[in-house]
């Protein structure tokens, strides 16, 4: 047992329930990959590692029996919950990888005339963000200049990289104006650390806009990408100290209690 409470990074995939948590004071880079946990699970094992450095997620689908797995996402902690319970490690977290994607539907949210209920201003640390840009400008949130300032009150001032990932519909008119609003704020000696943004390759934005140029004038690289699902680059910045990549556990005989530390349903 002593082994793994003296881990520093931690990593597991395809898991959609932790029924025993128990503290994890030295865990710095926890990464969860392909997986379902819902707002307890969720809440309990980021309770668990008071220091953590870098949290990397990745939502699997649904594929439960007679469920749309397009579809049925209630199962699924909301970002809102997330960037909360992520909070208790504002003052050390340097990368956030919030990739839900495949996280579905969620009737909680669908529908709603609402902007983001979360932001990560008071996140200290925070150099490095990935996040959905669906979360960001959701296709059903009415556009006002409010809303298009969305990106600056979602980042902190230490922020230096931004991958908006996935698809935003409808909302690209507002994705583009938003991303020139940041780039203004930049121009403005707002993040004055913010060195790169990448967004969706499937999100390409029309030349009239010049996002990459207004970008460029204020010193940030601006560009596309994509992230396969199942395959997160540890390292997305040079200017982090993260581990390029993580060594699975050995996994211990589970029948030695002592030994294994989380008890992972599948």
């Amino acid at each position: 047992m002593l082994e793994y409470l003296s881990l520093e990074t931690l990593e597991h995939d395809m898991c959609d329930g932790i029924a025993v948590v128990p503290s994890l004071s030295n865990l710095r880079t926890l990464c969860i990959m392909y997986s379902r946990l819902g707002e307890k699970n969720l809440e309990a094992i980021l309770s668990a590692c008071p220091g953590l450095c870098t949290f990397v997620y990745e939502a699997a689908s649904n594929q439960l029996e007679g469920q749309c797995v397009m579809l049925d996402g209630g199962d699924h902690f909301q970002p809102s919950s997330a960037v909360g319970y992520l909070r208790r490690h504002s003052r050390t977290l340097k990368s956030v990888h919030l990739d839900l994607r495949l996280r579905g539907w969620s009737p909680l949210t669908e529908g709603q005339q609402v902007t983001p209920v979360f932001n990560f201003a008071d996140f200290t640390a925070l150099e490095h963000l990935f996040i959905n840009a669906s979360e960001v400008f959701g296709t059903s949130w009415k556009e006002s200049p409010a809303d298009l300032r969305c990106l600056m009150k979602l980042l902190p001032p230490s922020i230096t990289s931004l991958h908006l990932a996935g698809e935003v519909g409808n909302a690209r008119l507002r994705l583009a104006k938003g991303l020139l609003d940041l780039a203004e704020a930049v121009s403005q000696g707002e993040f004055p650390q913010f060195k790169q943004i990448r967004c969706d390759i499937q999100q390409l934005l029309d030349d009239d806009y010049d996002v990459a140029a207004t970008f460029a004038a204020v010193g940030v690289d601006f560009g596309y990408d994509s992230w396969p699902v199942g395959k997160v680059p540890f390292q997305e910045n040079d200017n982090l100290s993260l581990p390029k990549s993580l060594e699975p556990m050995p996994v211990p005989d589970s029948d030695d209690s002592d030994l294994f530390p989380f008890d992972f349903c599948f």
